[in-house]
C-alpha cells in the first residue's frame, strides 16, 4: 500500500513535510460568484482556508513532480505497470468538503484514486456529448470539454433528467477507472484528498 494513505489522512504530515512551499489555490464557490484564485503556502492552505467555513481546492495540481518528498510517499498503481511511466500525469487534488470539479470529459484514460475522505462521482456515456452541451469559450473552457450544464441536482435540471449516468460514492483507499471521452462530475461529500492518473 501507499504510505499516504494512511500518512496524509493527518494533513499535518503534509505541513511537516513541504509546508513551506506555495501553490496555487481555488477559494470560494463558481456557482456563488464568490470564486477566486490565490497563491498561498501549503501550510496556510491546510491550516487556515482547510479548517476554516468555506471552500478551498488545491486542484488538478502536478503536486508529486514538483515536490519529491511527496511523491515517495505515493506509489505507481499496479495496474499501470505496463504503462511508461513518463507518459502518466499525475494531478492531486486536496480539498474542503464542497469542492466540485464541474462536468467535463477529458482527453486521457483517467485512474481516479480517493486518498482520503469521500468524493461523489457521476459518470455520462460519451454518445450523450450533443445533450450535456459542450462549451467552448475563451480561457478554461477552450478545449471544449465542459458541459455547460450545472448537475449538482440532474432531476432539478430539464436537460439532464433524462439522460442515464453511472455513480459512486468512493471511500479512501478506492479507485475508478474513467475512459477517455466519458463525462465526469465530482463533489467531495468531505474533506477529500485525490490523487488522479491520466495516461
Amino acid at each position: 500500500g501507499w504510505a499516504a494513505a494512511k500518512e496524509w489522512k493527518n494533513l499535518q504530515h503534509i505541513v511537516d513535510k513541504v509546508g513551506f512551499r506555495c501553490v496555487p489555490v481555488e477559494v470560494g464557490s463558481k456557482r456563488d460568484g464568490e470564486w477566486r484564485e490565490e497563491v498561498s503556502t501549503i501550510e496556510g492552505f491546510i491550516c487556515d482556508m482547510m479548517a476554516g467555513d468555506g471552500v478551498a481546492y488545491l486542484a488538478q495540481h502536478e503536486l508529486l513532480e514538483h515536490l519529491p518528498e511527496l511523491a515517495e510517499d505515493v506509489g505507481s498503481p499496479d495496474v499501470l505497470r505496463n504503462i511508461d511511466p513518463d507518459t502518466v500525469i499525475r494531478n492531486c487534488w486536496i480539498g474542503t468538503a464542497n469542492t466540485i470539479t464541474e462536468l467535463h470529459k477529458d482527453s486521457y484514460d483517467n485512474l481516479f484514486v480517493q486518498l482520503a475522505g469521500f468524493k461523489y462521482i457521476r459518470l455520462y456515456a460519451p454518445k450523450h456529448a450533443k445533450a450535456l452541451k459542450l462549451t467552448r469559450t475563451p480561457g478554461t473552457h477552450a478545449q471544449g470539454n465542459n458541459s455547460s450544464l450545472l448537475c449538482q441536482h440532474p432531476s432539478s435540471v430539464p436537460d439532464l433528467a433524462h439522460i442515464p449516468y453511472q455513480e459512486v460514492l468512493l471511500p479512501p483507499g478506492a479507485a475508478l477507472f474513467i475512459p477517455e471521452g466519458w463525462f465526469h462530475y465530482l463533489k467531495a461529500e468531505t474533506a477529500s484528498i485525490s490523487v488522479n492518473h491520466w495516461f
